[in-house]
């Protein structure tokens, strides 16, 4: 059975998504932007910790609903409009833009939170040598978990994945190929050329 276009909603007919590329794209950035914006204030292990717990915790599930979104809204919008709806998106264009600046920024916040981890190792290692003690051993996973786990990249795994691929750089995959030819408008090569011209004028 065709699927129904979403532009079609103004007239009645019902089953489509609510969604589009515009809103599903602009929570995609949000998500990611939080994400990245919580990184970058973690400055002591209490910050680092209500990063994870705010943020980092539940952004696999805030990923996933997002995801399944638009899953529904490619189920239930027509194809062509799906095409040309992401071809004239300016929030796709910035999230495709966005990706890109914000696996440089990850990359950055990252290799900040190593030094800021070997900082409170040298430190503590100085206090215990000032006290005189034996054992200069410091265990950052005990003393600073949160600051640790940061630095070595283990609650970052989503993050990275989604800035690296999402369901939108598949769904551009997948208009390359010869089934999305045949369901798109005759002029699909041209508007995929003008929006990636877009996208590389965002990515600065």
């Amino acid at each position: 059975m065709k699927k129904i276009a979403c532009a079609m909603v103004v007239i009645g007919l019902a089953g489509c998504s609510s969604d589009s590329a515009h809103s599903l794209s602009r929570d995609y950035r949000n998500l990611n932007n939080e994400a990245l914006d919580a990184l970058s204030m973690i400055t002591t292990e209490g910050r680092a910790q209500l990063a994870r717990d705010k943020v980092f915790k539940p952004y696999n599930e805030r990923l996933s609903n997002i995801d399944k979104r638009m899953d529904t809204w490619l189920q239930n919008t027509d194809d062509k409009f799906v095409f040309l709806s992401t071809m004239n998106s300016e929030s796709v264009m910035l999230l495709l833009a966005e990706n890109k600046i914000n696996q440089r920024r990850l990359a950055l916040e990252q290799a900040r939170l190593k030094k800021l981890l070997d900082s409170k190792i040298q430190d503590e290692t100085e206090r215990l040598r000032n006290e005189g003690q034996a054992n200069l051993k410091v265990e950052p996973q005990k003393l600073w978990p949160n600051i640790n786990d940061f630095a070595n990249g283990g609650p970052l795994a989503q993050l990275k994945q989604s800035l690296e691929r999402n369901k939108f750089n598949e769904l551009l995959v997948n208009f390359a190929g010869d089934n999305w030819k045949k369901k798109g408008p005759g002029d699909m090569d041209k508007h995929l050329k003008a929006f990636g011209a877009r996208v590389n004028q965002f990515d600065l």
